[in-house]
């Protein structure tokens, strides 16, 4: 017959859940669902739980804030203060921006701090706290991408870049002389044409040619991909007065590079 005292039956199933605890949690007690850091499987603190959160799928947002005060975390933020000088000067100060903090030995800190539609990175490691300075400043993690790479060294030849070179700071251009002699030229991507030359002295100076100077000349327009190679002119010094602006001691222009400083 079946049990009709419900307070028995309460009392029965009180027993039978206190049981299963105690087969649960063993020998470890009220431990069994401590924090991870206790050595044993447990639940994750709340706090961590958030930073986790803050980490993979929504940063903690600042705003107007100095980002050298912030606590270890991830963040990202605008109209932030504390940022690198090159970044304030730049047309995204006031955007978006990534900034993930950790902390180390002796409350030193370290930040880095992304701009979001560039990508353009900065870090800073404040070393001694309270000191004076506390670091060396902002150091700009500089970033570079081949563009293109080949031969081209006739007049007319269009070289398509890979990207846009405003997605850059500067354009390294690498070239070939008479001899192979190597040349190479570091510029701003703010320029619409690039000159370029090298100078070779034979080594033989017994021969006809005294020295060569060929200059070329790659000019993009209004394009940021394409540019056009439409120069590229050797001269050839026989003696004073003779000269020869024909031949082959030309440049040819073998690797363009973009550059992020």
């Amino acid at each position: 017959m079946a049990n009709s005292n419900p307070i028995k039956k309460i009392e029965k199933d009180v027993a039978y859940l206190k049981t299963r605890v105690d087969e649960h949690i063993g020998d470890v007690g009220e431990d069994a669902h401590g924090l991870p850091e206790n050595g044993n499987a447990g639940m994750i603190p709340y706090e961590i739980y958030q930073k986790v959160l803050h980490q993979f799928t929504d940063r903690k947002y600042v705003n107007g804030v100095d980002i050298t005060t912030l606590d270890p975390d991830l963040y990202c933020g605008s109209n932030l203060t504390g940022i690198p000088k090159n970044a304030v000067n730049s047309a995204e100060k006031d955007a978006l921006a990534l900034i993930d903090v950790s902390s180390y030995r002796d409350g030193r800190k370290q930040i880095i701090y992304r701009q979001s539609w560039s990508g353009a990175t900065w870090i800073k490691n404040i070393h001694t706290p309270g000191g004076n300075p506390d670091s060396i400043g902002w150091q700009k993690l500089s970033t570079h991408a081949i563009l293109w790479e080949g031969s081209a060294s006739k007049v007319g030849t269009t070289i398509k870049l890979a990207e846009p070179k405003n997605n850059f700071t500067d354009l390294l251009v690498m070239y070939e002389g008479p001899a192979s002699n190597m040349g190479s030229a570091f510029m701003s991507t703010s320029r619409d044409h690039y000159s370029f030359d090298v100078t070779n002295v034979p080594d033989d100076m017994s021969a006809d040619a005294v020295a060569y100077f060929p200059e070329a000349k790659l000019e993009f327009g209004t394009s940021q991909t394409d540019c056009k190679l439409t120069v590229n002119q050797p001269i050839v010094i026989k003696d004073v007065a003779n000269y020869d602006t024909s031949g082959s001691n030309l440049i040819t222009i073998t690797k363009i590079i973009g550059f992020n400083l």
